[in-house]
């Protein structure tokens, strides 16, 4: 499945509608006859990140907007914040060593998916699917790992042009010795030795993520009912020093500081029964290129309503991320017999679990 960003969550990365509020402020308590209302500028923001596992890739266009009135209110009407989809043309083309190959990814305009609630309107949700290019019988909507792709956003009413480039991000590579590469791998969390995984960067990818899902089952006592659960483990964020591939790196997962998370996040239940034996962890590896790299690491750069809203965009007009990603995960990994014991009779969870 592709991930991309939606608009809703973006507003505090993008300084436009942010500082017009800002402004009002200020203007308002300075000159009362000012009118802030300029004529309209056509800006969009595009957001698309590229997975070359999936052979259906999304990309999100929508538009800035500034009027007059309440912008929350604003930001519930559709025409608000889409562009007619009918002057909209959206394609990637794929390049190789430079020259621009008979490739194209076209994309159509999809309605049907529900994102979750929010500032901006949800019906209708639009977002643009990749689609085969009637043109050719070779089915073109898959992505060829070792190319290059340009992203070109073209509005036929206006004659704006949007585009930007990406490199496309490969699978992370595991040590040989890592026992995540073999399916019969039990975790051991417990004694004073941690859990370790070698990791090797690929190329074109500058920031690498590990998150750890627990998953485990609770029964309500006395009925049959239960309910599957998953809490998220967050490991550190490591940033290669280019994108040129290589680069190795170690993550450490300890035991106790693990199990002393976990008591943070379950509360003791007596009614609520869970077994060690059914636990199981996913390792959820997450890479993305040096353009996401830098939107992720100026989209958490902390900045404060008062303070001056740092901006990122690899768009050549507007403004949004195209960019690639890729996860890869390694799923239902077993506690071994001492990590099990340590869950279930240890001084953080032996309450917690049977």
């Amino acid at each position: 499945m592709i991930l991309f960003v939606t608009f809703a969550n973006t507003m505090r990365k993008f300084p436009f509608i942010i500082s017009f509020f800002l402004i009002i402020s200020l203007i308002t308590s300075c000159k009362n006859d000012l009118d802030v209302i300029d004529d309209y500028k056509e800006t969009s923001i595009v957001y698309g990140l590229i997975n070359f596992r999936d052979t259906t890739q999304y990309i999100r266009i929508q538009k800035a907007y500034l009027g007059e009135g309440n912008a929350y209110l604003m930001a519930q009407i559709a025409d608000s914040v889409y562009q007619d989809t009918a002057i909209m043309d959206v394609k990637m083309i794929k390049t190789s060593a430079g020259a621009t190959k008979d490739s194209v990814i076209r994309f159509r305009p999809l309605a049907g998916l529900i994102k979750d609630e929010g500032l901006f309107s949800n019906y209708p949700h639009i977002i643009y699917q990749s689609i085969d290019d009637p043109s050719t019988s070779v089915k073109e909507d898959y992505i060829d790992k070792n190319a290059t792709y340009k992203l070109v956003v073209y509005n036929k009413k206006s004659g704006l042009e949007i585009s930007a480039t990406t490199s496309i991000v490969k699978d992370v590579q595991l040590e040989p010795v890592s026992p995540l590469l073999y399916p019969s791998t039990n975790i051991n969390l417990s004694g004073d030795n941690p859990f370790k995984t070698d990791v090797t960067f690929p190329a074109f990818g500058k920031i690498l993520n590990l998150t750890i899902k627990f998953n485990y089952v609770e029964y309500t006592i006395g009925s049959n009912f239960f309910e599957n659960k998953t809490l998220s483990y967050n490991m550190e964020d490591f940033v290669a020093s280019s994108d040129n591939g290589g680069q190795k790196f170690t993550y450490v997962l300890y035991g106790e500081k693990f199990f002393a998370w976990l008591k943070t996040k379950i509360d003791y239940d007596p009614t609520k029964k869970r077994y060690a034996s059914q636990a199981t962890l996913d390792f959820i590896f997450t890479i993305g290129a040096e353009e996401f790299y830098n939107y992720y690491t100026i989209s958490n750069s902390g900045a404060l309503l008062n303070d001056v809203i740092p901006e990122y965009t690899n768009l050549s007009e507007g403004y949004g991320l195209f960019s690639s990603r890729v996860k890869t995960t390694y799923p239902d990994k077993k506690l071994n017999g001492a990590s099990m014991d340590s869950l279930s009779n240890g001084r953080y969870t032996g309450n917690l679990f049977d």
